[in-house]
């Protein structure tokens, strides 16, 4: 071993004892994967094992160098790798141990790979409470599920009995209080049905796959002018599209979902102001969608994105549940959605997707 290899995998007392006081487990291997330190934490945890032997002859089971060894790859590339979700199978221990290792290539004077670093962190009760999280997750949107469809059938019901009552004249339609009632019957049931719907649709974001296709924004841009055009017509809005990119790949349906939420938040929450513009935009996968409006509450604005959060009533979602869609479809394309703080007078929301999650 050269005299920078040596120096460098005998590292000094002090080097040694800042390195046996560091949490993660840290271990020094040449290009033989021979092992040739590892401070505290990793030999406390594997006490059976010394320096001189191979690591994949003590770590894992494979007898010889792993196929997934992340140290191979950074010694290979030169650069720094890492493996969030690492699983190791060693050797006398009947369930795989969860890792997340980072390694570091070491080169020596003349830019030669002389061996590499190991950090490797314990993530198996993050792991394990990551599961745990996902089985209630589930059972939670299996709840929601069976309680909206329970709920379709009795508001069926109500509403066909009100059809009855209405079309065979078994109440009298010309009483003004009995109009209102049976008024308010329809409204309220009209709501209900919006609300399972919701539910519904937020379970099916959350459980269901994207359908990841190459989409003409000409199409999506076309689609949405048919969808909002006469409704800003009638509040003298006006919809401007600005879209930099003719084709991008995502989810078409749930794409033209969130443009449609916000826009209808936009037309909804700015009822009052005069001279109303939408913009409508998009360029280099960045999409955004703001008013000239009076703007989000910023003491509400951290909690826009939660289920049933609305800063005002009488919007066309009474339910709050709007922007919570928006944020549930753009995270399930692991993207990011925020609101632009420094933007005014109005609203300012862009948000990111990832065309390649599915």
């Amino acid at each position: 071993m050269d005299p920078v290899s040596e120096h460098f995998f005998n590292p000094p007392p002090l080097l040694s004892f800042i390195l046996d006081s560091m949490a993660p487990g840290i271990m020094f291997i040449d290009t033989e994967y021979n092992i040739l330190f590892m401070n505290k934490e990793k030999r406390d945890n594997n006490p059976h094992i010394k320096t001189g032997m191979k690591c994949y002859d003590v770590f894992e089971e494979y007898g010889m160098r792993c196929p997934f060894c992340v140290a191979a790859r950074a010694m290979e590339n030169k650069s720094l790798e890492q493996n969030k979700e690492y699983i190791s199978i060693q050797k006398g221990v009947e369930l795989p141990v969860h890792l997340s290792i980072t390694v570091m290539p070491v080169l020596d004077e003349k830019g030669k790979v002389i061996g590499a670093v190991e950090i490797a962190y314990d993530v198996e009760n993050l792991y394990q409470t990551n599961k745990r999280l996902e089985r209630l997750n589930k059972e939670y949107e299996h709840v929601i599920y069976a309680l909206s469809h329970d709920l379709r059938a009795p508001l069926v019901s109500i509403e066909g009995f009100l059809s009855k009552l209405e079309r065979k004249k078994l109440v009298d339609i010309e009483n003004p209080e009995t109009i209102h009632c049976l008024d308010r019957i329809h409204v309220n049931v009209r709501m209900m049905n919006n609300l399972v719907k919701v539910l519904l649709d937020t379970s099916r974001i959350a459980t269901g796959s994207l359908e990841i296709q190459e989409n003409s924004m000409e199409e999506i841009i076309q689609m949405l002018i048919n969808n909002f055009n006469s409704k800003a017509e009638s509040q003298n809005a006006v919809l401007n599209f600005d879209f930099k990119q003719t084709h991008y790949r995502c989810d078409r349906i749930r794409l033209i979902q969130v443009f449609s939420n916000l826009i209808n938040n936009c037309l909804e929450h700015c009822k009052l102001t005069e001279n109303l513009v939408i913009h409508v935009g998009m360029d280099d996968g960045v999409f955004w969608v703001k008013d000239n409006g009076p703007g989000i509450p910023e003491d509400f604005q951290e909690k826009a994105f939660e289920a049933f959060s609305q800063a005002s009533r009488g919007g066309a979602d009474h339910f709050g549940m709007g922007m919570n869609i928006v944020y549930k479809i753009i995270q399930k394309h692991g993207g990011h959605v925020w609101i632009e703080n420094n933007h005014f007078p109005g609203t300012l929301i862009k948000f990111t997707l990832r065309p390649s999650v599915k």
